[in-house]
C-alpha cells in the first residue's frame, strides 16, 4: 500500500466517481481504475460499489478513508515541515549568550528573528566568552553572543554594540554628571570582572594612578552585587549596568575602556538554516543601521 494509491482512493471518495477523480488528479480513468483494484487486491477486500453515477464505499472503504486521511494530512505536514527546516523556520537553534549581552540591539534583532521564523526555538547556553568560544569550537552551539577580545580569524563577526565602560554604584563620588575621571575613582575600591580586569588595570597605569581593586568577579553581575551592597563601585559595560537598578551611573573618560558586543559563527563548520537566518538578522540590522548613521551624516555636512 502505497500513499500515491491511498491518494487516489480518496480523490475517488471526495469526488464521487472515478472519473471525477481522474480529472482532477490530472490522469486518465483506466490507469486510476487500475490503482484502486490492485489496492483492494493487497488489502482483500472491496472498497466500494461502483454505481452508474456514484460510488458508494462499503464498510472496509470508509475504515480505509478514515486512516488515508490520517495520512494523508501526516505526509502535508511531515512535507510543510521538513520545507520549514530546509527554509530556517522551523527547528531550533544553539546560541550562547554572555551574562552582560543585554542591550537594545540584541533584543531588537531577537524580535525581528522570532517574527520570522516563530516556530523556530531558541536554545540557550550561558556561559563566559571564553567558554563559548569553546563551545562553538567543538560545534556544541552553532551561533554565540560574546564580548571582545577574541580571535576573529576563525569566525564571521557581525558587531552588535560597542560599550564605553561605567562606574556603577552608590558612592557619593557618582553623583556628579557627565563623565567620570580614572582620577576620581583611583582612590576608590573598585570592583570589576576577570576578563577586563588587566584592561582596567591598564587603564589606570597609562596615567601613573594607583588602583583600588578589591574584588575580581568571574560574571560582571557578581561585580555589581558588591556595588548594589554598597561594598564597591563596580567597572562594567554600560549595558551590563541596565540589570541593576536604584545605583548611579557615570561613563568613564578613558578611550581604552570600551568592549563591543559581538554575534559570531565559525567559518569553516555548517550551521542550520535557522541558524543562518538568525545571523543574517543582524547583519541587515546593522547594515540599516550604518546606512541611517550614513544619511544623518550627509545631512550635517549640507
Amino acid at each position: 500500500m502505497e500513499l500515491r494509491q491511498l491518494r487516489y482512493f480518496a480523490a475517488a471518495v471526495e469526488e464521487g466517481t472515478i472519473s471525477a477523480a481522474a480529472r482532477k488528479l490530472h490522469l486518465s480513468q483506466p490507469p486510476l481504475s487500475m490503482q484502486i483494484r490492485e489496492l483492494e487486491e493487497e488489502l482483500g477486500t472491496i472498497l466500494f460499489e461502483r454505481g452508474a453515477r456514484q460510488i458508494v464505499l462499503t464498510d472496509s472503504g470508509r475504515a480505509l478513508y478514515r486512516y488515508a486521511s490520517e495520512m494523508l494530512e501526516l505526509e502535508r505536514d511531515a512535507r510543510e515541515d521538513l520545507k520549514s527546516f530546509s527554509q530556517g523556520r522551523a527547528g531550533s537553534v544553539r546560541v550562547g549568550l554572555i551574562s552582560t549581552a543585554e542591550s537594545k540591539e540584541l533584543w531588537d534583532g531577537i524580535r525581528k528573528f522570532r517574527a520570522l521564523c516563530p516556530r523556530v526555538q531558541l536554545l540557550l547556553y550561558d556561559a563566559p566568552t571564553m567558554e563559548l568560544l569553546e563551545m562553538i569550537r567543538l560545534a556544541k552551539i552553532e551561533l554565540a553572543f560574546i564580548r571582545t577580545p577574541y580571535p576573529t580569524h576563525d569566525f564571521d563577526t557581525v558587531q552588535i554594540r560597542c560599550d564605553s565602560f561605567c562606574a556603577v554604584g552608590k558612592a557619593d563620588l557618582l553623583r556628579g554628571r557627565g563623565k567620570i575621571r580614572l582620577e576620581e575613582l583611583s582612590a576608590s575600591p573598585l570592583v570589576t570582572y576577570r576578563r577586563r580586569a588587566d584592561m582596567v588595570r591598564s587603564a589606570f597605569a597609562a596615567k601613573n594612578l594607583p588602583i583600588n581593586l578589591i574584588g575580581i568577579a568571574d560574571d560582571a553581575r557578581t561585580a555589581l552585587q558588591f556595588a548594589e551592597n554598597g561594598i564597591g563601585t563596580a567597572l562594567v559595560p554600560e549595558s551590563a549596568a541596565s540589570f541593576l537598578g536604584g545605583m548611579k551611573i557615570r561613563r568613564i573618560n578613558a578611550d581604552t575602556l570600551n568592549t563591543e558586543l559581538s554575534l559570531i559563527k565559525r567559518k569553516d563548520t555548517l550551521v542550520s538554516q535557522a541558524a543562518k537566518t538568525l545571523f543574517q538578522v543582524f547583519v541587515d540590522l546593522k547594515r540599516r543601521e550604518a546606512g541611517g548613521q550614513g544619511k544623518e551624516s550627509g545631512g550635517g555636512r549640507t
